[in-house]
């Protein structure tokens, strides 16, 4: 069985004793970034003014805004702008003049951006403008984490919000008519009647009259409990079974620790309805073969992210386990979860119906060790999944992944291969002779180069089977180790993998010793005999040549010196109409060299033998030759060895 595999180069630095570590830096966020200058004047405060009719279309100011928060804080989402008319209460999603960003409070990377924010909306400008970006947008209302603020009643600053959704995984973004229809000052520079008090050049502004409560409903998500439950056994390893039919999910026996990182791996797919498919983060609609990441059931809430799977009321922020936003071979997906409260973890859908759900997921919840010093696991050729290293490896943070040995794959498992090379030949390669990648190992879906840890310069290892890759995770994150193939049912055998942080490397083995490489050169090749191993430039090694050669013409010769018919002394020097003194010499990468005899008491040894030491001027393989005018009339070959010195 021939598996093509997907090949991609990764630069990789070289490993040394100790390997210089460092850690990626995240910029802080950056506000948003207006999009024109401004003079004094202001828009007034907003008013309330609430949903009073339905036009369920995405109003251009909204749209402005969400593409403004998205391009930049690329990490977050839109959670919908546009409601049914039919769904819940009043609510100027209704009218297209609301926004849910979707940010949580569970992650600290999320309410930093949501900070910078409320803070540049809130700012006061250099005119003495309060809360001069939030007028100028003709922001009404926000609502985040339990708490709203409105323009109306500004100067009662933030307040407790006790509507239907906490908003813990979105902010609300509601806005006046002339902010929903991006004719406000923060687009065009024209101060617009947002119906309050009178633009004003300095910092007043009315409050708007009395307190109002907007009722903005939940938008039908699984939302975060006021509390959870609880279970004296705190979670180490629980596996579950989700039920798609079961519309409040399923909860674990055993409770999560606030402060604690978990694995969440999501496995398996169910039908949402018929021919309809959903795994934990992507969906198939009938008819389609395609996976998407995002997909609303609902043709009146168009950014809608339903058939998600919950954590706790939290949208889980699962990755895909090959290299592309859906795994549409295995459908597994795993979330590094670190709760910010103790208790026992209930899993829910986002549908829209139950009934028509068939089929469910596996679920694993498995606590993960902080100490990513040195660990090590088996990640087996069987294993379509691969194995998960339980530690939670930092974003940023360089590690040196060493995995070891032979499994066996293809037909009935009996073509052997390693990390990165297969048999070919007496060689092992990386590639088949027609160039295709062979099978190898990946680390989170990722096809990455490793190096040799004994060349035999075709980047294998052929002595130890051991590579070595430089990863650097882009989050805090697992590492899931796994071969590629296309079958594994036919597979046996295991890797062993080790995962040490960069800076301590030095504990990883040295390579050991290279054993002499010894080759045949053919005296009637007249390009010369290249070794199979890349030598390293500016290292010396030693050469040591045996044998006796027939160059024809009655000549016989070693790497030294000559014997002929007219006289069978062996002489390094000849005078003589056959030809220059150094005819038939062994060459070393085109150069003939002062080859010092093993025996003997002259230049020519006894024995035949003679050795040297070379230095490469670069990397690569050394190429040895005979030095001749003819290469047709010769036979015979002489036998080179190479150490290093």
């Amino acid at each position: 069985m021939f598996v093509v595999m997907r090949f991609r180069t990764v630069p990789f630095v070289a490993l040394a004793t100790a390997l210089f570590v460092g850690t990626i830096a995240v910029p802080a966020n950056a506000a948003p970034t207006a999009p024109r200058a401004y003079t004094a004047p202001i828009e007034a405060y907003a008013p309330y003014s609430p949903q009073s009719i339905c036009s369920p279309t995405a109003k251009p100011g909204v749209v402005a805004w969400r593409d403004q928060l998205l391009r930049t804080y690329s990490w977050t989402r839109s959670l919908g702008i546009v409601r049914a008319c039919d769904v819940g209460g009043r609510s100027e999603h209704k009218e297209g003049r609301a926004l849910d960003w979707g940010v949580n409070v569970s992650s600290a990377r999320d309410v930093a951006a949501v900070r910078d924010v409320f803070a540049w909306l809130f700012a006061t400008d250099k005119y003495g403008n309060k809360h001069a970006m939030a007028r100028r947008l003709g922001i009404q209302y926000i609502i985040w984490n339990r708490q709203i603020w409105g323009s109306y009643s500004a100067s009662q600053g933030w307040r407790a919000y006790t509507g239907a959704s906490p908003h813990t995984d979105h902010v609300h973004f509601s806005f006046s008519w002339p902010g929903a229809n991006k004719v406000t000052s923060y687009w065009d520079g024209t101060v617009a009647d947002v119906g309050g008090s009178a633009p004003t050049s300095g910092g007043g502004g009315s409050d708007g009259g009395g307190v109002v409560m907007p009722n903005d409903d939940a938008v039908g998500e699984p939302l975060p409990p006021a509390s959870l439950l609880q279970s004296t056994t705190p979670t180490v390893d629980e596996r579950l079974w989700f039920d798609a039919t079961r519309s409040g999910g399923v909860t674990t026996r055993t409770s999560l620790q606030r402060g604690t990182p978990y694995m969440v791996e999501v496995r398996g797919q169910y039908s949402y309805r018929t021919a309809a498919y959903a795994d934990a983060e992507c969906s198939r609609a009938s008819g389609t073969t395609t996976w998407v990441r995002s997909r609303s059931l609902s043709t009146a809430d168009r950014d809608a992210d339903h058939l998600d799977v919950y954590l706790n009321g939290i949208d889980g922020r699962f990755v895909s386990d090959g290299p592309d936003q859906c795994d549409t071979a295995n459908h597994t997906y795993r979330w590094t979860y670190v709760p910010e409260r103790t208790g026992r973890a209930n899993f829910r859908i986002w549908d829209t119906s139950f009934r028509d759900n068939r089929g469910g997921l596996n679920i694993r919840i498995a606590k993960l060790s902080t100490d990513d010093s040195d660990r090590q696991w088996m990640t087996y050729g069987a294993e379509a999944i691969g194995n998960t290293g339980l530690v939670r490896y930092r974003d940023g943070v360089d590690y040196v992944v060493e995995v070891r040995g032979v499994y066996q794959y293809g037909a009935g498992g009996t073509y052997p291969a390693d990390a990165e090379c297969v048999p070919s030949g007496d060689r092992w390669r990386r590639s088949y002779p027609n160039g295709n990648d062979v099978v190898g190992v990946l680390l989170n879906g990722d096809d990455l180069s490793g190096q040799a840890l004994v060349d035999n310069g075709a980047r294998c290892d052929e002595t130890t089977h051991t590579y070595r890759y430089l990863w650097t995770p882009r989050r805090d994150t697992t590492l899931t180790t796994k071969l590629y193939d296309t079958r594994y049912t036919d597979n046996s055998g295991r890797l062993q993998v080790r995962v040490v942080r960069a800076d301590l490397a030095g504990r990883l083995p040295a390579p050991p010793p290279l054993p002499p490489e010894v080759l045949s050169v053919d005296s009637r090749d007249d390009n010369g005999v290249p070794t199979a191993r890349a030598y390293a430039g500016g290292t010396t090694y030693e050469v040591k040549v045996t044998g006796v050669y027939d160059a024809g013409a009655g000549v016989s010769s070693d790497a030294e010196c000559t014997a002929t018919t007219g006289d069978p002394t062996w002489r390094d020097r000849r005078t003589s109409t056959l030809s220059s003194r150094l005819l038939w010499d062994l060459t070393v990468n085109g150069r003939t060299q002062d080859w010092v005899p093993v025996s003997g008491s002259g230049p020519c040894s006894a024995t035949h033998e003679y050795t040297v030491r070379f230095t490469p001027d670069n990397n690569g393989q050394i190429r040895f030759g005979v030095r001749d005018a003819t290469f047709s009339d010769n036979s015979g070959a002489l036998s080179v060895t190479i150490t290093k010195v």
